[in-house]
C-alpha cells in the first residue's frame, strides 16, 4: 500500500511524535490544535489541501513533499498559530521558512520517534529537528 507521495506506507516515514515534544507543541498552541498530519489518516484528508482553521501542529512525512509544507505553512500562518516540525538538514525548507520570520526557532535536538504500529521509540540513528512556530501578529510592524 502506498501513501498519496507514492511511498510503501512501512517505508519508514511515518513515525508518531512522542509525548516531550507534543508538550512543547502544546506549549506554544494549547491544547485544542489541529494536526494537519494525523495518524491514522483519515481516507481522503490531504492537509496539504484543507484550510488550517485553529492553531495547527504539523509533523509531516520527512520525504518528498517538505517543501510543499513549509509553503502551506507560511500561507496558512498568516491567519492561525503555526507548530512546523522538519529535519534540520533540510536547507531547501529553510529557505522556504525564512522568507518570513517565526516568533520562535526550537532545536529540538534528536528525536526518539514512536513506532506506528508498537508506540516503542524508533531505535538507531536520529536526526536533529527544529520546531519553527509562527503567529499571525508576528509580522505586524508599527
Amino acid at each position: 500500500m502506498k501513501d498519496m507521495f507514492g511511498f510503501k506506507l512501512d517505508a519508514g516515514l511515518y513515525w508518531l511524535s512522542p509525548e516531550s515534544l507534543l508538550e512543547r507543541v502544546r506549549f506554544h498552541l494549547g491544547v485544542d490544535y489541529f494536526d494537519a498530519c494525523p495518524h491514522p489518516r483519515p481516507a481522503d484528508f490531504d492537509g496539504l489541501h484543507v484550510p488550517w482553521l485553529r492553531p495547527t501542529y504539523v509533523n509531516p512525512p520527512f520525504g518528498p513533499g517538505l517543501c510543499n509544507w513549509a509553503r502551506k505553512v507560511l500561507q496558512e500562518s498568516l491567519l492561525v498559530p503555526v507548530a512546523f516540525v522538519f529535519p534540520a538538514n533540510r536547507s531547501s525548507v529553510l529557505e522556504i521558512l525564512f522568507r518570513r520570520n517565526p516568533s520562535c526557532i526550537e532545536n529540538l535536538g534528536p528525536i526518539k520517534w514512536l513506532d506506528v504500529e508498537t508506540g516503542l521509540p524508533s531505535k538507531g540513528r536520529h536526526q536533529c529537528c527544529l520546531m519553527f512556530v509562527y503567529r499571525p501578529y508576528a509580522n505586524i510592524t508599527g
